[in-house]
């Protein structure tokens, strides 16, 4: 979405499999650091996350919801 016609067709073959040579790599990098798309992804996570954690604070406290929210958190703090 952040990206030219050009950049957005690129993706497109690269997701029909018909961009997969190595400077085709390199350059999807290029682009998802031009655009800054790894930060954008983890504050989009982190957005769902806290939402999955606000939709189960209905239920009954206990180990179960606890676990769930902890996944949830895990799932975003994690950095590999």
């Amino acid at each position: 979405a952040r990206g030219t016609e050009d950049e957005r067709r690129f993706w497109r073959d690269a997701i029909a499999g018909f961009a997969n040579a190595d400077e085709d790599l390199a350059h999807a990098v290029s682009l998802i650091a031009r655009h800054d798309t790894v930060s954008a992804t983890r504050e989009r996570a982190r957005h769902f996350a806290q939402r999955a954690i606000d939709a189960i604070a209905g239920f009954p406290a206990g180990e179960a919801r606890s676990a769930m929210a902890e996944a949830a958190e895990f799932a975003v703090a994690r950095r590999f």
